[in-house]
């Protein structure tokens, strides 16, 4: 799978990091959550703006990009479980 691309997204509602039940078709993958304070002209009101990096991929793109994750992740604990039973690489 070729990199996910991120653009900043500045919103009043509290994003969530996965979401992937708002479209039918597509998962919001979101990080770098920050928010900022602020006063409602109109309602003199403390407010919050959630600022953050958002991707959209397919529901097809999201399953592969898990599957991707997921593979990753066995690789590794394959080779720690390895090193434990085994003493590492190098030994003989």
């Amino acid at each position: 799978m070729s990199d996910i691309n991120y653009y900043k997204v500045i919103n009043d509602k509290c994003p969530q990091l996965i979401d992937t039940t708002s479209s039918s078709t597509i998962v919001y993958l979101r990080k770098n959550i920050t928010t900022e304070e602020y006063i409602n002209n109109k309602t003199k009101e403390t407010c919050i703006k959630y600022y953050y990096d958002e991707a959209m991929l397919s529901k097809n793109e999201y399953n592969e990009y898990i599957n991707t994750i997921l593979i990753d992740k066995l690789i590794n604990i394959e080779d720690v479980l390895a090193d434990i039973l085994y003493g590492g690489e190098n030994n003989e």
